[in-house]
């Protein structure tokens, strides 16, 4: 898809695609600066649950990411600024999520359970 300052396309790394019995989509990217904005982040939700991890890219304190994100979840606003997980409940409307600051580069890594097509996860938008 091209956009700017993150991985793009993002890597897939399990799918239906890649093994037809896989019941779960798990996809990487690299964000290397505030991204551009992505019609994935906008407010949403899914049908199948999901865990998002953003991990720092500084193996000598990888609890930092190196980066503050705000997002939104269930009307909540959260930020991340270390390295964890959030989990996203199907039908739980979540975003946008904005990048604020981005001091080193991280990886966005995207864990959809209970279904390995993104075709039916992220629908028009996945491409």
């Amino acid at each position: 898809r091209g956009l700017k300052n993150r991985q793009s396309p993002s890597m897939t790394l399990m799918s239906s695609e890649i093994v037809p019995q896989a019941h779960s989509y798990i996809n990487l990217c690299w964000i290397y600066d505030i991204p551009e904005t992505d019609p994935e982040f906008n407010e949403h939700a899914h049908d199948y649950h999901e865990l998002l991890v953003h991990i720092g890219g500084n193996p000598y304190s990888p609890s930092d990411l190196g980066a503050e994100i705000e997002f939104e979840l269930g009307g909540r606003q959260y930020t991340l600024n270390t390295t964890s997980s959030v989990w996203l409940p199907k039908g739980v409307r979540q975003g946008p999520m904005n990048w604020k600051k981005v001091v080193r580069p991280h990886i966005e890594l995207s864990i959809v359970l209970d279904c390995g097509d993104p075709k039916k996860i992220y629908g028009d938008t996945f491409k």
